[in-house]
């Protein structure tokens, strides 16, 4: 497991997904008068945040008792509240961890993984 952490993060040193994420937020912020304060955890995490939303409240109006919408909004409640606890909204993970590339690192790739994970599920479900 030890290694499979160390690979994902000699990976993402070398090819510099955290830059290019930096790049891809100052690129596609669109909204005004709003200052990109948070560092790049905190904007991977509001992005899953707000599609976690919007799932939940597709799948509410569509249909309240599928089986999906349980498991995603125990999840969503679970990735909430580690974020609030850790104050990853605001950008204070960012800020905590920008002494510590390792653990750095590992947060991206988890929160990457996530988001991987639900694109690639949404294309199937949605039959995207």
């Amino acid at each position: 497991m030890n290694q499979i952490i160390e690979d994902i993060r000699d990976y993402s040193q070398r090819s510099g997904i955290v830059e290019k994420i930096e790049k891809w937020r100052t690129r596609t912020d669109v909204r005004e008068n709003v200052a990109i304060s948070s560092g790049v955890i905190a904007g991977l995490f509001n992005g899953l945040l707000e599609f976690l939303k919007f799932l939940l409240q597709h799948f509410k109006e569509q249909d309240p008792e599928s089986r999906h919408y349980r498991p995603l909004e125990k999840s969503s409640t679970a990735l909430l509240f580690w974020g609030s606890d850790l104050g990853v909204s605001h950008g204070d993970l960012d800020v905590a961890l920008q002494h510590s590339s390792g653990l750095r690192g590992t947060v991206l790739t988890v929160l990457i993984s996530i988001a991987e994970f639900m694109s690639k599920g949404m294309r199937s479900f949605f039959d995207i």
